[in-house]
């Protein structure tokens, strides 16, 4: 797969498109040295839809009901636990966090 860097992107897409699609290859084109972006044949955009986007989330729900059949009323979705972890940062009691010392905190007036 060849590596182009984007200045010469830029001078030369036309050239590099028409070898993508020639060759059927990929071409990298990196930005200060890292990889960026891929252009591909279009044939080989699989998953795409004709503008170039992925499927729709109601195009994926079709294909899965095509494929294993619809959802039927005895499906039980499985328990979620409704406890979330909290956060080692937040303290476990709202007036753990105030300081016994502090002047301005309204409850040592």
């Amino acid at each position: 797969m060849e590596m182009i860097a984007l200045y010469d992107a830029k001078n030369r897409l036309s050239e590099i498109c028409k070898q993508v699609m020639e060759s059927g290859q990929p071409c990298v084109i990196s930005r200060r040295g890292q990889p960026a972006v891929k252009i591909i044949p279009f044939e080989d955009a699989a998953g795409l839809d004709s503008a170039g986007r992925p499927p729709s989330v109601w195009d994926t729900v079709e294909e899965s009901q095509a494929r294993y059949g619809a959802l039927t009323p005895e499906f039980d979705p499985p328990e979620r636990s409704m406890e979330s972890d909290p956060s080692p940062l937040d303290p476990l009691d709202p007036l753990d966090s105030l300081d016994p010392l502090d002047p301005l905190d309204p409850l040592n007036s």
